[in-house]
């Protein structure tokens, strides 16, 4: 079980320390970042807790501790976040221009 709420803890970190990057943008909603970060943080959560779910799978590869699952849910939510990123329509990518 403190496992899972490592994970959370992990995306949370990330979602504050996105939180108080984005506070410093001219023009800053909150609606807008809760938009953009609810179904990464989502996808991330799933990620991570199938991940601590198989960590008896998982331990000749990884063993997962604590510091390790809040790792997973901080760095899950920064690289999910980029991938959805690069499939946004919104924005040119190397990947295509999105249209």
């Amino acid at each position: 079980m403190e496992l899972f709420l490592a994970v959370v803890a992990g995306a949370v970190l990330y979602l504050l320390l996105s939180l108080n990057e984005a506070l410093s943008i001219d023009g800053y909603k909150f609606k807008i970042f809760i938009s953009h970060n609810i179904i990464p943080t989502i996808v991330n959560m799933i990620c991570g807790f199938i991940l601590v779910w198989f960590k008896e799978d998982l331990t000749n590869i990884l063993p997962i501790t604590g510091l390790v699952a809040v790792f997973m849910g901080y760095a899950g939510q920064n690289i999910i976040k980029k991938i959805f990123k690069v499939f946004d329509t919104r924005f040119e990518t190397y990947v295509g221009r999105n249209e």
